[in-house]
């Protein structure tokens, strides 16, 4: 018996040891193969073309500006001498740019830094789609139409931007040219070098998938805010493909990264600047700018409705005591910014109950998840605490009272609005916001509205939950099923009780919501059904989301739900049914504002976009 185990000892020994050696084997063999450079099929060579950089473009553009510092490039001036700079290269006399030999201009007007400029001609009319390699084996190939018309009809003259390149890498970019039949009649690669800009901090995000993962939408998930106070970060609008891939970024100046995008008549409009928008076409170039001017600046987020050529803006009013508590309505057409909602002025009673409290210097122990200062339970030590009021004159941005702090806008119709209060944790509809505006009503926890004037607005709740705490990104939504006077709401309820200016009201009694030093165990995606008529609001749908206190968002996207949970820096996927699809990790020190997700279809790619393979 004892020869038995020793035998058997000795075979296992070596078993393992096979085992061992083997898996040895398999990750060298791996590790090699990851390291190989991507090596094209027989078939398959790759030209090494002639790339005009960013730099060569913004030296011409800055010699015909006489300008010798960097100028800024969200100017008229600048994109109008850009332009010209570009054309001269288009229409060279010489130059008979063709499939095999495209001008290629990489980033050209400075709004997007791997974004590639192409133009070539056809002798007949054609489509052209694109494929992006590196060598890089976990970075799977990126795979687009070229948008280049609104219709997708092929055309002799092919122009637009290649998107999908990765800065740091050897890019091997492949042509597929179409005739109007669909039939491949060119095919062609080219080698590009793309280089490090020093700027995307992350090529390649941590990705976990679920067993759901074929579900993932196709597009590109944009992250607004990246790791927002992080002094040392870049602010730019962060484009990822659904492997977690960076494939695009749009540079924007001063700290609004964290605030939206929308389009209008084509063409990406989004803030690019302190109180400045930037309407930009499909190559990247500014077509217009609109300045909200010099009493006004952007904050948290706006909403585009492009049937009325309107932008409602969440903003600060700089010649006040407060902040975040007024709504700008911009006219794309006259480009006039009216101030068209101070909410002091609806909400009196409320506004002249809250108070100021301007934490100076607080401990290790008072700072949240998201770094930001906190209060309460979570305030250990507080050695200079400065209390006022809204009466307070000459108020630097910290020190300006933060009543309300609206965090989300949408427009129900053409003149009723959606907002949405973290200070209060409530949902309110405006109405007739162009005339003579008035609450129509609020969704929020009765207690914070207890004994006000302002109690007989509050919508009844129809069922047994909890109302929303601190919640981000009210939208609106409507069915042709649905019955006069119904629709949803659908919003980021970040579950955490907090009202720095309202110290009197009270966040306990609630079941499992965050307090200041008391994290939740979720935070969720609600989906409201409000009845206008019966004036109720019913909680029908809900999803177990990543506890996140601050910022975050959700959005409905292709028949899935896009959610972020910012405080941590993590976003995700679900689909209809509220089961995971997929969850993305960015390595942050502080954390992302919001995530949303695009098609980009009619912009970077056409109709005939089939996302990555």
């Amino acid at each position: 018996m004892k020869k038995i185990l020793v035998a058997f000892f000795i075979i296992s020994t070596l078993a393992v040891g096979g085992i061992v050696a083997a898996k040895i084997y398999m990750d060298k063999q791996i590790e090699a193969k990851e390291n190989e450079p991507y090596v094209p099929p027989a078939d398959m060579t790759y030209i090494t073309p002639e790339v005009i950089s960013a730099q060569e473009i913004k030296s011409a553009v800055m010699k015909k500006l006489k300008v010798k510092e960097d100028p800024n490039i969200y100017t008229m001036k600048y994109h109008k001498a850009a332009d010209k700079v570009v054309k001269s290269y288009k229409n060279k006399e010489d130059a008979k740019y063709t499939a095999d030999a495209p001008l290629l201009i990489m980033n050209p007007y400075g709004t997007n830094s791997t974004g590639l400029y192409i133009y070539f001609k056809n002798d007949e009319r054609v489509n052209t789609r694109y494929t992006v390699k590196i060598k890089d084996s976990d970075i799977p190939d990126f795979t687009a139409a070229l948008y280049t018309n609104a219709s997708s009809m092929p055309l002799s003259e092919q122009e637009g931007q290649v998107i999908g390149l990765v800065p740091g890498e050897t890019n091997y970019l492949i042509l597929y040219v179409y005739d109007k039949n669909d039939a491949l009649v060119k095919k062609v690669g080219f080698k590009i070098e793309v280089p490090d800009f020093g700027t995307v901090k992350e090529k390649q995000l941590l990705r976990e998938m679920s067993r759901n993962d074929n579900q993932l939408t196709e597009g590109l998930f944009c992250i607004f805010g990246y790791d927002r106070r992080n002094e040392a970060e870049p602010r730019h609008l962060l484009f990822y493909d659904k492997y977690g891939v960076i494939r695009a970024e749009v540079p924007v100046n001063g700290n609004v990264s964290d605030v939206n995008m929308g389009f209008y008549g084509g063409k990406m409009l989004y803030p690019c600047g302190v109180r400045k928008f930037a309407l930009v076409n499909r190559f990247g170039r500014v077509e217009k700018t609109y300045n909200l001017g010099k009493d006004y600046s952007i904050h948290h987020d706006f909403f585009l409705q492009e049937s009325t050529d309107r932008v409602f803006v969440l903003a600060d009013d700089l010649t006040t005591d407060t902040k975040e508590d007024v709504i700008l309505c911009l006219d794309l057409y006259t480009g006039q910014t009216t101030k068209l909602l101070d909410m002091k002025k609806l909400l009196p009673d409320i506004y002249k109950k809250a108070k100021n409290f301007n934490v100076q210097t607080v401990s290790d122990g008072a700072v949240g998840a998201s770094g930001a200062a906190v209060s309460g339970a979570a305030a250990k030590t507080v050695k200079t605490v400065k209390k006022v009021t809204g009466a307070q004159s000459n108020a630097s941005t910290e020190d300006k009272l933060d009543w309300l702090h609206l965090n989300s806008v949408c427009m129900i119709n053409e003149t009723d609005m959606i907002l949405s209060s973290r200070e209060l944790s409530s949902i309110i509809r405006v109405n007739n916001v162009f005339e003579k505006p008035v609450i129509d009503y609020i969704i929020a926890d009765e207690k914070i509205y207890k004994g006000t004037r302002y109690a007989d607005l509050l919508l009844t709740k129809d069922g047994s939950f909890t109302s929303q705490f601190g919640q981000h990104s009210v939208l609106y939504e409507r069915t042709n099923d649905m019955e006069d006077g119904q629709y949803y709401l659908y919003l980021f309820n970040n579950n955490y009780g907090e009202s720095k200016t309202r110290p009197d009201l009270d966040w306990s009694g609630y079941e499992d919501i965050g307090l200041p030093g008391k994290p939740a165990t979720n935070s969720y995606y609600y989906k409201y059904l409000v009845d206008d008529k019966a004036d109720t609001y019913k909680l029908v749908f809900q999803v177990s989301l990543s506890y996140s206190p601050l910022v975050s968002n959700v959005q409905h996207y292709d028949g899935n739900i896009i959610t972020s949970a910012g405080s941590y820096g993590t976003f995700a996927e679900y689909n209809a049914d509220g089961k995971p699809v997929g969850r993305f990790v960015t390595n942050i020190k502080n954390f992302n504002y919001r995530v949303k997700k695009y098609d980009m279809e009619g912009y970077w790619f056409s109709d005939l976009w089939n996302g990555t393979n």
